[in-house]
């Protein structure tokens, strides 16, 4: 496996849509079928290549990373893992500080999961925090205890709680930090 920036629209894209069969595998429990359809609608309806140039290249705040699988054919190698790191504080959570960084999304194929391909993009998003971000912060559904245990095993610690909001589904949430 092999872990780096998106190269292109299209790696961006296969991306969103492990993130959409992640949140429906990981969620399904959780969110309505409605709010799961309607986030597959979000995702997918975005320009690849604005979020491509909003996630790469010199002078850009925030990262995107994606986890590529080493075992499928090089004219077409699968993304089975994508990660969002943000510090921004016009794209980050109200629960993120002044020197803190964010893991907004980290997701990997409902197929490679189990594999390392989640530890990896902890690993590489923690290696790319900038300098002056003392804490990686995230927030997870409370509900979702793959996630949280996840998270608690990568060495978070739970801060406190809030909520997240799906297509109006009000969902208990926990939030957790991490020393860089």
């Amino acid at each position: 496996m092999e872990i780096h920036e998106p190269e292109s629209a299209a790696q961006v894209r296969a991306g969103r849509e492990l993130t959409v069969r992640a949140w429906a595998e990981g969620y399904g429990d959780i969110l309505s079928t409605e709010a799961l359809s309607t986030i597959e609608e979000v995702m997918l309806d975005q320009d690849f290549e604005q979020e491509l140039a909003e996630f790469t290249g010199t002078g850009i705040d925030n990262r995107a990373f994606v986890a590529v699988a080493d075992d499928e054919p090089a004219d077409s190698p699968a993304v089975v893992g994508w990660v969002t790191l943000l510090w921004d504080a016009e794209w980050t959570n109200e629960f993120v500080g002044e020197d803190e960084a964010e893991l907004r999304a980290c997701y990997v194929d409902p197929d490679h999961q189990g594999t390392g391909v989640g530890a990896a993009l902890v690993e590489t998003a923690l290696s790319h925090v900038p300098e002056g971000c003392e804490r990686l912060v995230l927030e997870t559904f409370e509900a979702y205890d793959g996630g949280r245990e996840f998270y608690e095993a990568k060495g978070f610690e739970q801060r406190g709680t809030g909520e997240i909001v799906v297509v109006g589904e009000q969902n208990p949430s926990v939030i957790y930090e991490r020393d860089c």
